[in-house]
């Protein structure tokens, strides 16, 4: 799990399990913004999601591709 700025989509927090499964270290991924977590591909469409998101009513956001450290890829919900 994480949490990030709507404002600029910086992480702003990490838990250690999220890092653990992404093969970063907590520090590293605080460096980051949402769209360093998802493949290129997958940028534009995260990007359109957020922009139409109702921030008040967050709840099932269906499954997401994430690019992991080493290149490879899961998927998260």
């Amino acid at each position: 799990m994480w949490t990030y700025n709507p404002d600029d989509y910086s992480i702003r927090d990490v838990n250690q399990s999220m890092a653990k499964l992404h093969g970063y270290s907590r520090e590293e991924i605080l460096s980051f913004t949402l769209f360093d977590l998802w493949p290129e591909e997958e940028v534009p469409k995260l990007k359109k999601h957020l922009a139409e998101m109702d921030r008040e009513n967050v709840g099932d956001e269906g499954l997401w591709k994430h690019q992991k450290k080493m290149g490879n890829y899961i998927y998260a919900g």
